[in-house]
């Protein structure tokens, strides 16, 4: 058997024919097709069956309680008997002769691994797109159809999607190697791929497509992944115990831990003013930052996608800034205004003036905004407290997300977490 394909399936009645015949009608016939209904209580098991006296390929297995994708996979692991696996979702479609053209290069290469590029289609409109991360748009060029592993290039581990769908497995290397997917109710591809990748000896990349992902198939703005967010950092805190197994360190520890940091947080934001989870995505996500040991990053650049957020859960203040109070009246005060407007609102500021200069524009702001510290005789009296620091002539500031973009300029430009200079 060449492949197996590994199908988690739970009440995906609406789609699971058109994901089943787009494998059924693959030019690479030699294939196990193995559905772990995960207690559906719509027709998927039906839909199934009927699937599995049409076609002896296809096999169905049940299981008596919903256990979720991770053990799903699991499932279909120990049943597989192919050289290699795909793990499948059952609303998805494989694109025409791909399981040929992935199974040839595995073979040539003798790999452990093939990932490749994957399409969006979406549910409502039938429109055909990509993301940067699906179709490896950070990859080099020069590593395509190139054996390689994680140990001789680790960033270039975190230019590929995680999903599993978008790859081709050995299976005796997953089984040799003890290689399972994780059994959360969600975020089960994050610590399977982390693995994978660092156990692997012989990884290939293709430009090849696998899988046509759907989107926009579900009515819940809600889903599995906000309600149960507590699975990002079980997921976290399992690809920490991998980089020990596997005795991680240096810039190959700090690509791990830059590229997990960097998924959590996107999903913290895209959940964070969702009102049914508000609160406790902000409380957890504060709790994990919190106690978070960033000292294996500290000798490393500064991930913008999830330092930022990083700072503002940690920090009482992150922004530092010396105002000169000088300039009209009317400057300052439309600087000050300008201030208070910026998005990012951990900020302290100092006056800076001699003895003697009018100050009451300041000062009245001092009386209704605490991040409006004192006046001092000169900058250099401000004490170190921040992981930025501006020094500001009385300039008002067009744009509500300036400190937030300075911030990002000196995040892309910095070799490490050490407090920084900040310019207009």
């Amino acid at each position: 058997m060449k492949l197996s394909v590994i199908i988690p399936v739970h009440n995906a009645a609406p789609y699971l024919s058109a994901c089943l015949d787009s494998v059924l009608s693959q030019d690479l016939t030699d294939l196990q097709v193995i559905c772990v209904d995960d207690a559906s209580t719509d027709q998927s098991a039906q839909i199934i069956t009927d699937y599995t006296r049409k076609d002896s390929r296809v096999m169905l297995i049940r299981h008596p309680m919903t256990m979720y994708a991770g053990s799903c996979r699991n499932t279909g692991l120990v049943a597989a008997t192919g050289e290699y696996v795909h793990f499948l979702d059952s609303d998805d479609i494989v694109e025409k002769g791909a399981y040929r053209r992935y199974y040839q290069l595995a073979k040539k290469e003798n790999a452990d691994m093939v990932k490749g590029k994957s399409r969006c289609f979406d549910n409502a409109t039938g429109e055909i797109s990509s993301t940067a991360i699906l179709s490896f748009s950070g990859l080099p060029e020069d590593l395509y159809g190139k054996v390689i592993n994680f140990s001789q290039n680790p960033k270039a581990f975190s230019h590929v999607s995680v999903v599993p769908w978008n790859g081709i497995y050995k299976r005796q290397f997953l089984l040799e190697h003890s290689l399972w997917f994780n059994d959360f109710i969600c975020v089960n591809d994050r610590s399977f791929f982390s693995e994978v990748s660092l156990a692997a000896d012989r990884v290939v990349f293709t430009k090849d497509r696998l899988v046509k992902y759907r989107i926009n198939n579900s009515q819940s703005l809600v889903g599995n992944r906000a309600r149960n967010f507590q699975c990002q950092f079980r997921s976290f805190a399992l690809i920490q115990k991998q980089c020990q197994k596997y005795n991680l360190t240096g810039a190959a520890l700090a690509e791990v831990l830059n590229r997990e940091l960097t998924d959590l947080f996107i999903w913290y934001r895209k959940y964070r003013n969702v009102p049914e989870v508000q609160e406790n995505i902000i409380s957890s996500t504060t709790e994990f930052a919190r106690s978070l040991d960033i000292s294996p990053l500290k000798d490393y650049p500064p991930a913008f996608k999830w330092y930022y957020d990083y700072l503002l859960l940690t920090r009482e203040h992150v922004l530092t800034i010396a105002l000169h109070l000088d300039g009209s009246t009317e400057q300052l005060t439309k600087c000050l205004e300008s201030i208070v407007l910026q998005d990012m609102p951990k900020f302290r500021i100092y006056g800076i003036a001699p003895s003697g200069t009018e100050n009451s524009v300041y000062q009245s702001f001092m009386s209704k905004d605490p991040r409006f510290q004192g006046i001092l005789a000169s900058s250099g009296d401000i004490p170190e407290e921040s992981a930025y620091f501006l020094e500001l002539q009385p300039t008002v500031l067009k744009e509500t997300d300036t400190f937030k973009k300075l911030i990002r300029k000196s995040m892309e430009s910095a070799s490490n977490l050490a407090p920084a200079r900040l310019t207009l």
